[in-house]
C-alpha cells in the first residue's frame, strides 16, 4: 500500500488502536548454549507503552505524505528505537513484521 493509500485508509485514532494491538505481545530473545531462542509472551504495561508509542510514531510518519521518508527507513528506525528501550526484545518479530503487515507490504 502506498503512503497516500495508507493515509486515506487510517486516521490517527485508528493508528492508535492498531499500535495498541501491535503492542499486545513481545518476542524475547534468549540464548541457550550459544543458540538463540525466541519466546512470544504478553507485554507488561511498561513494555506495552513503549512498543505502542514507537509503532504509532512509525505509522504516523508513514501516513504523512509530505514526510518523504521511505517505509523501509521508517520501519528500520522503529526496530532500532525499540532495541534501545528493550534490549532483549527480538525487535524484528515484535515491531517490524507487524508494521509491515499493517502497511500491506508483507
Amino acid at each position: 500500500m502506498t503512503q497516500n493509500e495508507f493515509a486515506e485508509k487510517y486516521n490517527e485514532l485508528q493508528l492508535k488502536e492498531i499500535s495498541r494491538d501491535i503492542a499486545g505481545s513481545i518476542v524475547i530473545r534468549d540464548y541457550v548454549n550459544g543458540n538463540s531462542r525466541d519466546t512470544r509472551r504478553e507485554t507488561t504495561e511498561p513494555e506495552k507503552e513503549i512498543i505502542s508509542k514507537i509503532a504509532y510514531g512509525a505509522m504516523l510518519a508513514y501516513s504523512y505524505r509530505s514526510s518523504g521518508g521511505s517505509l523501509d527507513s521508517i520501519l528500520d528506525m522503529a526496530e532500532f528505537t525499540l532495541r534501545q528501550f528493550i534490549p532483549k526484545c527480538n525487535c524484528y518479530d515484535t515491531i517490524y513484521i507487524p508494521l509491515r503487515k499493517v502497511t500491506g507490504t508483507w
